[in-house]
């Protein structure tokens, strides 16, 4: 009997791309190949106030009965999280999680089952894969020293919430704050074993406004804090660099992302 799949959407003011990232899921190879009554796809609206919610229910209702599901819950992805985790089909051992504005490639949930079978992780993460922002100058410049880590020759390994698979066995144990910023570093460092898999990708959009980009920075940083208040990872030591120092340090960049490298740092909140 093939393996029950399970894929779980925390999902906050989707509607823009709640479609999109479903009709990746539904298209890709596993879920066509998982038989009718063998899969679901669960997405969880957390404190949703657009139409995410009704465009799921559409979506249900073009499908098996119990293939699309939808769950409601207060705000917050790692409500969401838990409550996926705890309404999911109990066959599943494995629960893939993927955010609600990305677009997987077809064969990528497919490539971390084989990871899976293989071995006995807690995790196993697919590699992001940016889409090109059309933002303004300064936002591509940034955007671009961003990338430089996500590319294929350079990729650093690490959870991405764009896409991974999570062991029921770890799951179910792992006790995640509700008020947890980074919740996929979270559950990286709190597991024993972890997987990455580059050739499963997960395209996703970059920030298109500085607005955006100083948004995104900030979140980084309050998340790697609370990290470091929850002993997880090592606080952080040491005078920081100036811009100029910054822009001289990035030899290895081309143009481009060395500006985007000293604006990003500049930027830093």
């Amino acid at each position: 009997m093939p393996d029950f799949l399970s894929i779980g959407v925390p999902a906050y003011n989707e509607e823009e791309s709640i479609s999109r990232m479903l009709e990746s899921v539904l298209k890709s190879t596993l879920w066509k190949e998982t038989p009718v009554g063998m899969k679901e796809v669960i997405v969880c609206c957390n404190g949703c106030t657009d139409s995410t919610p009704n465009i799921v229910r559409k979506i249900m209702r073009e499908h098996e009965e119990g293939e699309v599901k939808l769950l409601l819950t207060a705000k917050g992805k790692p409500k969401a999280w838990k409550e996926i985790v705890k309404r999911s089909d109990k066959r599943a051992g494995v629960i893939y999680f993927a955010d609600a504005d990305d677009i997987l490639q077809r064969n990528a949930l497919e490539r971390l089952k084989g990871a899976f079978t293989q071995n006995e992780f807690d995790i196993v993460a697919a590699r992001p894969s940016p889409i090109s922002s059309k933002g303004k100058t300064p936002t591509k410049l940034i955007v671009a020293y961003h990338n430089r880590a996500l590319r294929p020759d350079s990729w650093a390994a690490g959870v991405s919430g764009a896409l991974y698979g999570v062991s029921r066995r770890f799951a179910e144990t792992v006790d995640m704050p509700d008020n947890i910023i980074a919740d996929d570093a979270f559950l990286q460092f709190s597991a024993k074993k972890v997987g990455y898999v580059k050739e499963a990708k997960v395209f996703f959009f970059q920030p298109r406004t500085i607005k955006g980009v100083l948004q995104q920075k900030a979140r980084w940083t309050a998340g790697r804090m609370q990290l470091e208040k929850l002993g997880l990872i090592p606080q952080r030591r040491g005078k920081r660099k100036s811009f100029l120092q910054r822009l001289h340090s990035l030899k290895k960049y081309a143009i481009s992302e060395k500006i985007g490298g000293a604006l990003s740092y500049a930027l830093k909140p």
